[in-house]
Parts: structure tokens; C-alpha cells; sequence
């Protein structure tokens, strides 16, 4: 009943998904075309560079910066927008639960993330396939799996932290900007800060991805994941999308498989998962409390 109410029987849905698609179509012609044209000419790059033989790294590269970029400025005005444009007490005075106004606005955007995803899976295949020439089908399949799920993932996570920053910030510049600086933070500016502090302080500490070499032979081994000292960097979804796409480094053509963990991948999708349930969880509650309603 749940699903009916929020997904299928949701205006708010309908409303992001048609309704605000028609208005953006709206818009002065040059700013649609100078955007459909720059990502026709990045697609079309894609497929050129997916037929080099090292041309899997700028694949997801393309894929991981389109996407992870965004993920923000598709959400950053979902709720905050609402404030400024005060029109959030209008719509929470209508029949709307609190349920249907938070699952119908990250939906819509969860369904172009998936759009997204769906049209670079066809440039990932042919550059995983040209670069990964002699793994066994099976192994390629599992590769493409676990790599787009770390993407789709993350993206998800930083939906559901620009959300939650949308409604307590509620205002969309500033909104994105403390997004951007969060992911910036997360993904670059921390493990280098890390690993310049280990190197100043610790250089005598192991190589990260020793412990992974060490934990391969287990196929479900998880005591990398727990392992203090190199949380920031078996944490950042960039560091292991790249490091499953290292094909001389990770690949033992003799054993037929990754020297890799076997959960390596889809464990931090996992968690990453985790993290945008409970946030959007915890947004759930706030709005439902603020608007008294279910």
C-alpha cells in the first residue's frame, strides 16, 4: 500500500518527472543545445575512447565525473527550492503525506541517475571488453557489476546528503556549495591529507593495498574493511574503481581471477547504500515531524 501510495499514485512524481521535464525544454534554445551538444560530443568520445586498448580508465572516468558531479546540481534545489520560492507551506497544506513529498521529488531524481547509468553501459562493456581481452566471461560480468554499483552507490549517497543539506540549509546556492565541498573534501583533499601525514609521520607504515593482495586469498574476507589505517582510501569510491580497472597489477591470468578480495567492490557499495537509507530516513523524520504528518 506504501509503495502504491508513494511511487505509483504520487503527484509530486508525476510532477518532477513530466511535469518540470516540459518546463526545462522551456528554456532560451541556446543553453538546451549548448548542453545536448556537449554531452553528444563526450558520448561520442567515449565510444572512440572504449576502443583503445588503456581506454577503460577514461570511461569511468567520464561516467564517474558526470555522475558524481551531478548528482548535486540535480537535487541541491529540491526541498531548498521549495523555501525560497515559498511554496513549501502551500504544499504542506495539501493531502500530501510527508512520505509521498520526499520519495516523489529524490525519485524523480533517482530515475534520471538511473537513466544516466543505462546509457554508459554499453560504452563500459566495450571498453571493459577491450581492455580485459583474455578473463573469462564470467569474471568480466562480475567486474561490470561491481564497478557500476560503487558508481550508482555513491551517486545515491551524495542524493540523499544534498537532500537532507537542501532541507536544513534551505537555500539552493549554498546548498551546492557545501555539497561540493563535502565530496571535494572526501574524495581528494582528505586522502591526501592522510596519506601526506603517514608519509611525514609513519613512513615506515605498509603500502594500503598490501592488505588487499594479503586478503585476496579469502574470498570473504572483510578484515580489510575494518582496518583503521586505511579506511579513507578503501572508503573512496574513485580509488576502488580504478584500482579494479589496474589489469597488469590486479589480474592473475594462471589463477583466472582478480588478486582482489572477492567482497572488494561490492562491500563499499553496501555501505554506501547504507549511508543514503539512514539519511533519507532521518529526513523522512524530520519533515514528517515538522508537518505533522505520517
Amino acid at each position: 500500500m506504501r509503495v502504491r501510495e508513494w511511487v505509483v499514485d504520487n503527484p509530486v512524481l508525476r510532477y518532477h518527472l513530466l511535469g518540470r521535464a516540459r518546463w526545462v525544454w522551456r528554456r532560451p534554445g541556446w543553453t538546451v543545445r549548448a548542453v545536448a551538444y556537449s554531452g553528444l560530443v563526450l558520448y561520442l568520445w567515449s565510444y572512440f575512447a572504449a576502443l583503445s586498448k588503456g581506454g577503460l580508465p577514461w570511461v569511468l572516468g567520464l561516467e564517474i565525473l558526470v555522475l558524481f558531479l551531478l548528482s548535486i546540481p540535480i537535487t541541491h534545489g529540491l526541498l531548498a527550492g521549495e523555501f525560497e520560492r515559498a511554496t513549501w507551506e502551500s504544499l504542506v497544506l495539501t493531502r500530501l503525506t510527508a512520505g509521498q513529498i520526499i520519495v516523489g521529488k529524490i525519485a524523480s531524481r533517482l530515475a534520471l541517475v538511473v537513466l544516466i547509468v543505462v546509457l554508459f553501459q554499453p560504452v563500459v562493456f566495450l571498453a571493459s571488453a577491450t581492455s580485459f581481452v583474455y578473463i573469462p566471461d564470467r569474471l568480466l560480468y562480475f567486474y561490470l557489476l561491481k564497478t557500476q554499483c560503487v558508481v550508482v552507490s555513491w551517486t545515491l549517497f551524495m542524493v540523499a546528503m544534498t537532500s537532507w543539506l537542501s532541507y536544513r540549509i534551505r537555500r539552493g546556492m549554498t546548498t551546492a556549495a557545501v555539497a561540493f565541498g563535502v565530496e571535494v573534501f572526501l574524495l581528494v583533499l582528505f586522502p591526501l591529507l592522510v596519506a601526506l601525514f603517514d608519509s611525514v609521520f609513519f613512513p615506515a607504515l605498509p603500502d594500503p593495498f598490501e592488505a588487499l593482495r594479503k586478503s585476496a586469498a579469502s574470498p570473504f574476507a572483510l578484515s580489510w574493511a575494518v582496518d583503521l589505517r586505511y579506511l579513507v582510501f578503501y572508503y573512496n569510491p574513485v580509488v576502488v574503481i580504478f584500482s579494479s580497472c589496474l589489469e597488469d597489477d590486479w589480474f592473475s591470468y594462471g589463477a583466472g581471477r582478480w588478486e582482489l578480495p572477492g567482497l572488494w567492490g561490492p562491500w563499499q557499495s553496501f555501505v554506501y547504500l547504507l549511508m543514503a537509507f539512514l539519511i533519507l530516513l532521518h529526513l523522512l523524520h524530520s519533515v514528517s515531524k515538522a508537518t505533522r504528518k505520517p
